[in-house]
This record gives C-alpha cells, structure tokens and sequence, in this order.
C-alpha cells in the first residue's frame, strides 16, 4: 500500500489541506533538479525535510517583512507536520515488521 504524504497530512489538518497541497507543490518548483527535489506529494525522508528547512529559512533571507516571515512560519510549520506524520508512520511500519 502506498501512502501519500500531502494526503495524509492534510486528513489530519484539515484546516490547512489547500495550503499543504500548494506548497507542496511550490516547493516541488522550487526544488527542481536539485539532488534532493521536493515531490509533488510531499515526503516524509528526514534527510529531504531537512534540506527543505534549509531552504525555506535561507529563501529571501534578506526580506524581513512580517508578510515573509509569516510565509516563512507556516511553511515551517507545514513541514514539520510532514516530519511528525513520517515519524508515526515509520513507527507504525516498523512496529508491523516485528
């Protein structure tokens, strides 16, 4: 069975599934051709998510405005809810396998 990461995530925050779906795919764009690109359907691979916390605190670093920084937390918050969703499933997948 395979599962995917947007879906998952946005049926457990369901106030955010259109801004999930979006900026999945704005970090898709944004990460294109690079060794460890953003899928469309979201990820839950820690090295990925890291890359991409990279990214979204270095993405117009110079831009200060409330408006960016509030760009800047929701995607944050956005990807973590990746990282916590990918740690429960990793755990479920590994308490199966035992």
């Amino acid at each position: 069975m395979s599962i995917v990461p947007t879906a998952l995530v946005g049926a457990k925050h369901l106030e955010l599934l259109k801004q999930i779906s979006k900026i999945s795919e704005k970090w898709e764009k944004r990460t294109k051709g690079m060794p460890s690109a953003w899928p469309r359907d979201g990820m839950f691979d820690v090295s990925v998510c890291e890359d991409m916390e990279r990214r979204i605190r270095d993405h117009k670093i110079k831009d200060k405005s409330k408006k960016r920084q509030d760009k800047r937390d929701l995607e944050l918050n956005i990807l973590n809810m990746f990282k916590t969703e990918g740690e429960k499933y990793r755990k479920l997948l590994k308490e199966g396998f035992s």
